[in-house]
């Protein structure tokens, strides 16, 4: 089976989802959409496309067009796509929806829960209502694609959403409170505004959660390509 993983900042990798992915049996192709060419989606049985500090709140770049481009070839293919962060927002806007930029980046731990479509979705049903994920994010989607339907909610922007056979989340389930503090330490947001110390402490305490919870969420979707 190939999968395709579309990143876009060598800061915002696949964190602890890489060991996972490594130990299934998936021919794994690796893109950067900012300089690489992108594929012809048909030839992958699944896209994953990561997040980025980009903003494409904005106008586009001509790396932003072309994977927009080439998100919706992949939506005609029929070929099931995974958005994280950025990756949701660029998913969102190739199908008619919007992204702008928050007054305040939101940078949190936030407890997660089933919408009622949630509860009946193979990848969404297994998630454990009150479940925490990291928000860490300077854009959201302010409006889904028409047809779009929410299926998880907790951070205060669409948190996992689905249209057709492929989802979007705000959230970042690929990554644990290692990766959370690199993040806080590198400034890859403005966290001005935020308790950073609070935040890491609450990281801490929840890491076995945010690692389960987050990292199944996403074999689930791998394991129904």
């Amino acid at each position: 089976m190939g999968l395709l993983v579309v990143h876009h900042d060598e800061a915002v990798g696949l964190g602890r989802l890489a060991e996972p992915l490594a130990a299934r049996d998936l021919d794994l192709v690796h893109v950067d959409a900012t300089t690489d060419d992108l594929s012809d989606p048909g030839a992958h049985d699944g896209i994953l496309v990561l997040g980025g500090r980009m903003s494409v709140a904005g106008p586009l770049e001509e790396w932003g067009e072309r994977e927009l481009d080439f998100l919706r070839a992949a939506d005609d293919a029929d070929v099931p796509v995974f958005g994280i962060c950025l990756g949701s927002q660029l998913l969102a806007l190739a199908h008619g929806g919007a992204v702008a930029t928050r007054e305040e980046p939101e940078a949190a731990i936030v407890a997660v829960h089933r919408t009622a479509p949630g509860r009946d979705h193979p990848v969404t049903a297994g998630w454990p209502d009150g479940a925490p994920a990291i928000a860490h994010h300077s854009d959201e989607v302010v409006r889904l694609p028409d047809e779009a339907e929410q299926l998880l909610l907790g951070s205060d922007g669409p948190t996992l959403w689905r249209l057709r056979g492929s989802l979007g989340t705000q959230l970042h389930p690929e990554i644990d409170a290692d990766v959370l503090e690199r993040w806080i330490d590198a400034g890859l947001v403005d966290l001005s505004h935020v308790d950073t110390d609070a935040l890491r402490t609450r990281a801490r305490e929840a890491d076995l959660f945010l690692r389960a919870a987050g990292t199944s969420l996403v074999l689930r979707w791998v394991d129904g390509l």
